[in-house]
């Protein structure tokens, strides 16, 4: 097996901190609470000067501020870290994916100043004025959509991700109309596969909580079968042919999707992952439950602990090429497989894949 890593372009969680609290997200607890080993953290211009070298920024091709637990809009530093990137690579891409519900009309101008037309900004607006907030909650959908229509209005290039449940599915029609009006250049609508909860279990509803820990109301897979998520239909077939998804996991062939499309992922603490789908192993409710965060941490501290994968102590080709990645990988043809590799790049479900209309604009669009 080769075990170098060949990548240009990275995924890259710039801060821990969001204003939002979705129920899905491992940042909170179901809705609530911010989990409290979370740590939250946020990296500067200084931090990616001394990190982002020259020669690693124009390795690149792509960069995608994302993250699995914060928003990269929470960040101060984000428009000068890409006015210094851009300074180095102005042929880079940049991809932000955001709830939008913060900052001045006149930030988001200035963001679309230092960005292209072969840059985006995808912001995650979950349905109209009565439902986004009931998944995006704290972050009203007047706010989200009075800075989107700010930063397309000067000249910034913009997609509407749109997560369908219950919910919201009978206003994705109208929702598609308003795109075209307010001139995004798409809506994504997302056939979500979070009801393959952060346990790999299947549940076709999802407790929404009060910050004192009571129900609210659930979140509900679509009646609407054309939103449904294919994937779900081979949940029962996987159970016969495995007899559970726990046995399926153990041994399906996993193909690494990030490494087939060069894409590492960095998290807001430094530490370089495969993808962020590993990342969210470390912190939450559901995956702090799950055998997969002992596994991870173990991997971590036998090959010479976090130093050894942390760009605050090792370069990206010492990490990408030492023991840690090679772990990874070695474990998918054995039973210390980390079920989330299996999961996600197993070879009979693509959960993932599946949520998204894919086309040449949106095809590396997949968390």
């Amino acid at each position: 097996m080769n075990h170098n890593y060949n990548f240009d372009n990275i995924e890259w969680e710039i801060t821990t901190a969001c204003n939002a609290a979705c129920p899905q997200c491992p940042r909170n607890y179901f809705g609530s609470y911010t989990w409290k080993s979370l740590p939250i953290v946020q990296v500067d211009l200084e931090w990616t000067k001394k990190h982002f070298t020259e020669d690693f920024i124009l390795r690149l091709k792509k960069i995608d501020f994302c993250g699995t637990y914060g928003d990269p809009i929470m960040n101060n530093h984000l428009i000068p870290i890409i006015e210094y990137v851009k300074s180095i690579n102005p042929n880079i891409q940049i991809w932000i994916k955001t709830n939008g519900g913060i900052r001045t009309l006149d930030w988001w101008t200035k963001l679309a100043s230092v960005l292209t037309k072969n840059d985006c900004v995808v912001f995650g607006i979950d349905g109209l004025e009565d439902t986004s907030h009931l998944y995006r909650r704290k972050v009203p959908y007047s706010d989200s959509m009075k800075n989107a229509i700010a930063f397309i209005n000067a000249g910034g290039n913009a997609l509407w991700s749109y997560i369908v449940f219950k919910h919201n599915q009978h206003q994705v029609e109208e929702a598609r109309r308003r795109s075209k009006d307010f001139g995004f250049s798409e809506i994504i609508i997302k056939k979500t596969w979070r009801f393959m909860n952060k346990k790999h279990e299947y549940q076709d509803s999802y407790p929404v909580l009060s910050d004192n820990g009571e129900i609210e109301y659930y979140l509900e897979v679509p009646t609407d079968q054309t939103y449904v998520n294919e994937n779900y239909q081979k949940i029962n077939f996987i159970n016969k042919k495995y007899t559970s998804i726990k046995e399926y996991l153990k041994v399906t062939d996993i193909t690494c999707q990030h490494k087939s499309v060069r894409k590492i992922y960095i998290s807001a603490e430094g530490i370089v992952f495969p993808c962020g789908w590993v990342h969210d192993r470390l912190y939450g409710y559901e995956a702090e439950q799950h055998t997969d965060k002992a596994k991870l941490v173990e991997m971590i501290n036998s090959t010479g602990g976090e130093k050894l994968v942390n760009l605050n102590f090792s370069t990206i080709d010492e990490i990408i090429n030492g023991e840690f990645f090679q772990k990874i990988q070695n474990s998918w043809s054995n039973s210390e497989r980390l079920e989330r590799c299996a999961m996600l790049c197993g070879g009979e479900l693509n959960g993932i894949g599946s949520q998204n209309q894919w086309n040449p604009l949106t095809k590396n669009l997949t968390n």
